[in-house]
């Protein structure tokens, strides 16, 4: 992907159609923030949350997929 900085920005210039996004805290408050937007612009997004419940809820909202995966324990 190219990017002319001298091209004014367009709602079809930040199409992200085909992009998987993995957004991780994606479930509550900035994180689910950005899987939302990465979803309207049409990236597939997979949300990585801590709580179950939050990761799927997240996941349904953008049509997603919710996972639990917590980063910090790289056993999960």
């Amino acid at each position: 992907m190219e990017c002319d900085s001298s091209a004014p920005l367009s709602p079809d210039s930040l199409r992200l159609d085909g992009r998987v996004a993995v957004v991780t805290g994606g479930g509550t408050g900035i994180g689910r923030g950005v899987a939302r937007t990465l979803a309207n612009f049409g990236s597939r997004v997979a949300v990585w949350e801590k709580d179950p419940d939050t990761a799927r809820a997240a996941g349904d909202e953008i049509n997603g997929l919710g996972l639990v995966v917590d980063v910090r324990e790289p056993t999960r």
